[in-house]
């Protein structure tokens, strides 16, 4: 039986963690329009649930949840700043569930020590990938998944309640398939530290996790193939193979680079040093099979991403949300190594590292999240500021007898320095920065259509741009607006 908070510490770690976490996405809650924020708002909530990417996905929840917006009419931005707010309070009690894990293998009494252990709980959860599962409404449905794969872990391992673990475990499939690796590191966690080492009940209960991971993918697959006979086109057999190689090549960036939500080689060092650290300790208490089992906790939650790398054709470079257990891996070591040794329960130099570490790895993970908020906002406002351009000319152009319906880009590359200065986290969420600026951008930005010109033919308006001198320059002919775009 998991062992119960108090009351009161139950109450102030999850209201610390809802401070925390709405100053922390306090730039998102005012507002945002994700990538594929046209999907909802062009065709309407109820064509994304039916048609889309939530019941064709198997996203029985991301289902519900538009056609309940859809019947209230609800904006866009307002259905977003709701689904997020909700986000973060599923993500604060999941934050609460590692914490009660970790103080059921090991009561914390010590103040510094609840401290420490709540700031990595708390990145267990918020870790610098968890920026990108909030950029999108579908936040909602990734905290519930990750809520419900806590929770069938704890009930699979800890209570011994297999069959509530697999019920949970189909729910938080049915929620978001995109999380499932978390569920498989956490489980490896709680296995390692509910049997204190790799022996036959350990393997039993990794055993009894994976096949409720399997029924509910099956589960999941059966009502995508009932509900459209097409089936789940992103896991074809034929091109699982290539998918898994395409992954697995571009694996060592995510590790190196963080997908650029994190500073490079960061996640590698801290990584390192706390083996390093726990090395050291251990040497000296003579406990040499933790860092054993430590370097097992990181070679299978890397392990756990091939999950996915069957199922999506490529997580680099924006899909931070699919490396969650990555992500959450920097905890998981400090968390099996805080119940494994006394690292944090005597005072010497070991203990004041790892307090270190644990508080440098908090700031910077607020800082870059913060950062990237922000970025991507401005990423927005280049992209609304250019629609708004454009809906300038056309306007002119009217006004002037000429009614402008189409447009048409012409990117290419410069060939001095004459080009589009947008760099960084800003570029990556900008339509216009990296070529993905279309009609449905325009229509989010200024709530009018036009139409893309499919008969231009290159040859024909590249001469309009022959001694461009701007970044972006714009070119009136006929119905049409040319853009040519210097990068």
């Amino acid at each position: 039986m998991l062992k119960k908070l108090e009351t009161k510490e139950r109450n102030i770690i999850f209201v610390i963690s809802m401070i925390i976490s709405c100053l922390l996405y306090i730039v998102f809650l005012q507002g945002y329009y994700s990538l594929d924020a046209h999907r909802l708002m062009i065709p309407g909530f109820d064509y994304y649930a039916i048609n889309d990417a939530s019941f064709n996905d198997g996203r029985l929840f991301m289902g519900w949840i538009c056609l309940i917006g859809d019947v209230l009419n609800l904006s866009y931005t307002l259905f977003y700043q709701i689904l997020l707010f909700i986000a973060i309070i599923i993500s604060c009690a999941c934050v609460l569930e590692i914490y009660k894990t970790v103080n059921h293998y090991k009561t914390l009494t010590k103040k510094i020590n609840k401290v420490l252990i709540f700031l990595v709980s708390y990145l267990y959860i918020f870790n610098f990938f968890y920026v990108n599962s909030m950029e999108f409404v579908e936040s909602i449905v990734m905290a519930i998944s990750i809520y419900m794969y806590i929770k069938a872990v704890q009930y699979i391992i800890i209570e011994n309640k297999n069959i509530i673990g697999i019920m949970f475990t189909i729910i938080g499939m049915f929620a978001y398939q995109g999380t499932a690796p978390l569920f498989v590191s956490t489980a490896i966690l709680i296995s390692i530290l509910e049997n204190k080492q790799i022996n036959k009940k350990c393997i039993k209960q990794l055993c009894i996790c994976a096949i409720s991971l399997i029924i509910a993918v099956l589960l999941d697959e059966i009502f995508i193939n009932l509900y459209n006979c097409g089936g789940n086109l992103r896991a074809s057999g034929k091109n699982a193979f290539k998918y898994l190689f395409l992954n697995l090549s571009n694996f060592y960036i995510t590790i190196i680079y963080s997908l650029k939500m994190f500073p490079a080689y960061l996640w590698l060092i801290l990584v390192f040093f706390i083996m390093i650290l726990t090395v050291l300790y251990c040497k000296k208490t003579k406990k040499m099979n933790v860092p054993i089992y430590m370097l097992f906790i990181v070679i299978f939650t890397c392990c756990s991403q091939f999950i996915l790398f069957v199922l999506e054709e490529s997580n680099y470079p924006h899909q931070g949300r699919t490396f969650l257990a990555v992500g959450s891996l920097i905890s998981s070591i400090i968390i099996y190594a805080y119940v494994s040794t006394n690292i944090l329960e005597e005072k010497n130099k070991f203990r004041n590292v790892l307090s270190g570490i644990i508080i440098f790895y908090f700031l910077v993970t607020v800082v870059e999240t913060v950062y990237l908020q922000i970025s991507y906002k401005q990423a927005m406002k280049i992209d609304f500021a250019f629609s708004k351009k454009i809906e300038q000319i056309i306007e002119e152009e009217k006004e002037n007898g000429n009614e402008v319906t189409q447009m048409c880009f012409y990117y290419r590359e410069s060939s001095n320095d004459v080009k589009l200065n947008i760099k960084g986290a800003v570029r990556e969420r900008s339509k216009l920065a990296v070529g993905a600026y279309s009609v449905s951008a325009y229509e989010i930005y200024t709530g009018k259509n036009i139409k893309y010109n499919l008969q231009a033919k290159e040859e024909e308006y590249k001469q309009y741009f022959e001694n461009q001198n701007t970044p972006v320059e714009f070119k009136v002919v006929g119905d049409t607006v040319y853009i040519g775009v210097l990068v």
